[in-house]
């Protein structure tokens, strides 16, 4: 019987499978982007799929503590976009 891997939210904290989370990851080039397939190269962080979530790792600046680089308007527009529907 094999085990799920768990993550943690960087924004609410809370463990939870890896599968139920939204993986952001920081490309070579230094930007952030969601990465869906959870397969991308480069250093990673999780997300709960939940706007207030997202709302709460901005203004905590958590993506620029987890992954060293603060996320562009494009990533925000893409993550909420997807976060809705």
């Amino acid at each position: 019987m094999s085990r799920e891997p768990v993550r943690t939210c960087i924004s609410c904290r809370t463990s939870r499978s890896k599968c139920r989370l939204l993986r952001i990851a920081r490309t070579s080039e230094h930007k952030i982007e969601v990465d869906v397939q959870q397969n991308k190269p480069g250093r990673g962080a999780y997300i709960c799929h939940d706007k207030r979530c997202f709302a709460l790792a901005l203004k905590r600046n958590a993506f620029v503590r987890a992954l060293q680089v603060s996320p562009s308007t494009e990533f925000v527009e893409e993550l909420t976009r997807i976060l809705h529907d």
